[in-house]
């Protein structure tokens, strides 16, 4: 990877934040929430679906001129030349994206596209911009009522990593995003739940809290210091299964208790696939 000066890190994050400001206050990533029961009467009028690709999320942007190329921007602020391909169309633009093995990428969503504040539009509108103005595949979204054919695309045969057909990409679950415009609401369903936490050097995990703080969870283990993302096996305990390198900072308390929630729920897929028959 070329390596980038802090001036053209410091010009990527502010040139996409000065974009994203709404009345002064700068518009983050909204994180999506786990699917509870109370939202499955919406998912069949008010959702999209598609898989849960097990990706890193980037902000991707370019300034649209004929010289400029892509950079992105992931969790923790590093900027990354990303492409010497310009857009099609000038203006600035800027889409959230998912980097999966091998580095292809597949954007989600759209804030700006070549100059235009996309945000209010429709989820299927933006998608269509990102596929007509940049050289990025984005997802392929469905009405949620169609569910089960997305599934017809998945090999479901290892029940604990599930792969997209063809390609075989990693696939951890399901994401319902909103037909209506940019800015939340948009849930995820995970056959294995996992939280985000930081351990620090004493080997305690800790999640977030109020005004930045760290709580202790009372979950100890062995990983080396920084953010991981654990997941509850059969024993009733939390594991460390992975390192999230592409994060600082760990999930906020209301984001644990809430998948806790979930999980006591018991939300399995017979569960979605009924909220989502087209013949109900």
């Amino acid at each position: 990877m070329a390596a980038v000066s802090a001036a053209q890190s410091a010009w990527v994050r502010d040139t996409i934040t000065q974009h994203l400001t709404v009345g002064g206050k700068p518009i983050t990533q909204a994180q999506p929430l786990a699917v509870s029961r109370c939202d499955l009467e919406r998912l069949k009028p008010d959702f999209l679906v598609c898989e849960k690709t097990d990706g890193v999320w980037r902000r991707f942007f370019t300034a649209g001129r004929s010289s400029d190329g892509w950079w992105s921007v992931d969790r923790t602020g590093c900027v990354r030349p990303e492409s010497t391909t310009p857009t099609s169309a000038p203006g600035t633009t800027i889409i959230d994206c998912e980097v999966l093995s091998e580095g292809r990428v597949r954007a989600f969503d759209a804030l700006w596209i070549a100059g235009q504040d996309v945000r209010a539009r429709r989820t299927l509108e933006r998608l269509a911009l990102i596929e007509q103005h940049t050289p990025i595949t984005p997802k392929r979204m469905r009405p949620a009522g169609e569910l089960d054919a997305l599934l017809q695309e998945i090999d479901r045969s290892d029940a604990q990593m599930w792969r997209l057909l063809p390609g075989g990409d990693p696939v951890d679950g399901l994401i319902f995003t909103p037909k209506t415009g940019y800015g939340g609401g948009t849930l995820k369903w995970k056959f294995n739940h996992t939280i985000d936490l930081k351990v620090d050097g004493n080997g305690d995990a800790l999640c977030g809290g109020p005004d930045g703080t760290l709580l202790r969870t009372g979950i100890r283990c062995n990983a080396p210091a920084g953010v991981h993302e654990f997941e509850m096996r059969h024993t009733g305990q939390w594991y460390p299964t992975k390192e999230r390198q592409d994060k600082r900072t760990p999930n906020y308390i209301k984001v644990v208790v809430h998948t806790l929630e979930i999980m006591a729920q018991k939300i399995d897929l017979s569960t979605l696939q009924q909220a989502c028959d087209t013949s109900s």
